[in-house]
């Protein structure tokens, strides 16, 4: 899989794995040669389970990594697994909001924020909630 300067990681994902541990060994490519990167066991033995591993993805010296999942050729059983799943994560940058910026990632006032707000008041407001403060301001 390709990587650029906004990958963060390259994962793998292994689900329902059979048998023993599955072996994997990352690469990193770059100019047409690879270099392993990693390399390990994985297992998600226990029913609908899923494993995840992650590598930094170094995208200042690798253009592409490759995974490469086989069995444990040292024994004599096979292992499988259901699902086998290569990816890649990225930074994601945090848009800044009108005031506390560094809340949440996006910012405290955002339109989320702001529907959910409004929401949770019509509520309140229905179930009578607010009846005493519009009291006290009818006998202002």
């Amino acid at each position: 899989m390709t990587v650029d300067s906004d990958t963060e990681s390259v994962y793998l994902e292994v689900t329902n794995t059979s048998g023993d541990n599955l072996n994997y060994t990352v690469y990193g490519l770059a100019d047409g040669l690879s270099t392993e990167v990693d390399s390990g066991t994985i297992s998600s033995a226990d029913e609908n389970d899923t494993a995840r591993q992650e590598f930094v993805a170094n995208t200042e010296e690798y253009d592409e990594y490759r995974v490469v999942v086989t069995e444990n050729a040292s024994d004599s059983d096979t292992e499988s697994a259901d699902n086998i799943e290569v990816g890649t994560t990225i930074n994601q940058a945090g848009g800044g909001g009108a005031f506390f910026a560094g809340v949440g990632g996006g910012g405290l006032l955002t339109v989320t924020n702001g529907i959910i707000a409004f929401a949770v008041f019509g509520v309140t407001y229905v179930i009578g909630l607010w009846d005493p403060v519009k009291e006290r301001l009818a006998e202002e």
